[in-house]
């Protein structure tokens, strides 16, 4: 029996801007194609009914100096983390190219790859000079079997569940810190298996999408626990229901839930107070939502996980809890004329909340621990390719030593 928790979720609004900074490039004229189908993560680098489409971006990351950065505690994110803040107090370089191959035969079949070139988070990647690694987060199939209605894929894709994938894809985002609110929920979740999704109008100015994914499942929260098959023969459930309410695409509210089984057998080689001592199961659910009215934007999402762990050897564990939550605004001034070229000023300020059980060495809860980060920024926008972006992020941890890790980011971002 899946059980999804419901308490703490009250009062846990999210509103969210699905494409915040550059703007979405659709093609078509029907309601599917113009916004209420459900996308991907990486959806609006994708060209609707093109036989062949290639996009992609490369965005250049300057992190100042944060004196504590690298200390004990920073972000309480499972690795990666902060994708594209260099893990290191000194001011650094980091960047990230992305490219999205995309084609559709024919009106019923398409295929979709993204894959990005990346600095491993520990500066040694799988190959090339400093740290290269190259990821593939998705690479599906796709059928349509009722068009509009019901769309089967397979293959890689992000975890469907609420928004939080997208905050991991750096071109879209306002700000290049990854949300804590991210911690919720398994990190950079690339799930192996099926999907099916679709969407429905109600009325004229209304509508529902929906995807649910069965697939492999993860071992943990940290992106070490994803493994390339199944271990336990206990595939993972997420969806997600999104609902467009009345204002066409300018508003639409989600939620998701998931469940899976983490680990069959526990790990005698850890210690009573790491959770992969025991077997377990994981149960989360979550809430999102967008809003974009004129140049205002409000985006959001919030997150509850239980990690349910079992008895194992001598011991009776206590379940796990997090809790991620995060709002951002925006205003988008547009049609200016600025140095340089430059036509949109987009100011922009985002609340980050993130906050977990830790276990003692009997396997009982603990303290809780997490971090809290206010962020304020300010992007400049040359039509919809380039971007020139400055944020500052004041952080505060929770739960553990007080941390000197505020930090200043400035990023570049072209995409074609």
């Amino acid at each position: 029996m899946i059980r999804f928790p419901i308490a703490g979720l009250a009062a846990t609004v999210a509103w969210t801007l699905a494409t915040p900074g550059l703007e979405a490039q659709t093609t078509g004229t029907d309601w599917f194609q113009e916004g209420y189908a459900w996308q991907t993560a990486g959806g609006r680098y994708l060209d609707p009914a093109s036989f062949f489409s290639l996009h992609g971006y490369v965005n250049g990351v300057y992190a100042g100096p944060s004196r504590d950065w690298a200390g004990v505690g920073n972000g309480q994110l499972p690795a990666p983390g902060q994708l594209l803040i260099p893990n290191t107090n000194h001011a650094s370089f980091q960047y990230d190219a992305a490219l999205f191959i995309g084609s559709e035969p024919n009106s019923r079949t398409s295929v979709m790859i993204e894959a990005h070139f990346v600095t491993d988070p520990s500066a040694r990647g799988a190959a090339g000079p400093g740290g290269l690694t190259v990821a593939f987060t998705e690479a599906t199939a796709s059928y349509s079997l009722v068009p509009e209605h019901l769309r089967l894929s397979a293959g890689l894709y992000w975890a469907p569940f609420s928004t939080l994938n997208l905050d991991w894809l750096s071109a879209q985002n306002l700000f290049s810190l990854v949300p804590d609110a991210s911690a919720a929920f398994p990190s950079h979740y690339n799930e192996r298996g099926i999907r099916a999704d679709g969407a429905f109008r109600i009325g004229s100015r209304s509508g529902l999408n929906y995807v649910v994914s069965l697939g492999n499942g993860v071992s943990g929260f940290g992106i070490g626990d994803q493994i390339g098959f199944d271990t336990n023969s206990n595939q993972t459930v997420i969806g997600r229901i999104g609902l467009f309410p009345g204002l066409e695409r300018r508003v639409e509210v989600g939620i998701s839930g998931a469940h899976g089984v983490l680990r069959t057998d526990g790990d005698a080689a850890r210690t009573p107070s790491e959770p992969d001592f025991y077997p377990s199961t994981m149960e989360a659910v979550g809430v999102d939502a967008t809003v974009q009215l004129g140049g205002f934007a409000l985006r959001s999402h919030g997150t509850v996980s239980y990690e349910r762990l079992e008895d194992f050897q001598t011991l009776v564990p206590d379940d796990l809890r997090r809790v991620g939550f995060m709002a951002e605004a925006s205003y988008a001034f547009t049609g200016l004329e600025m140095p340089a070229g430059f036509t949109r000023l987009v100011p922009r300020i985002r609340f980050d909340w993130y906050s977990a059980d830790e276990l003692d060495g009997t396997g009982a809860g603990g303290p809780r621990v997490g971090s809290r980060t206010t962020s304020l920024g300010l992007t400049l926008a040359s039509g919809s390719v380039f971007s020139a972006g400055g944020e500052y992020h004041f952080r505060e941890e929770l739960g553990r030593a007080v941390l000197e890790n505020d930090r200043l980011v400035l990023k570049l971002t072209a995409q074609f």
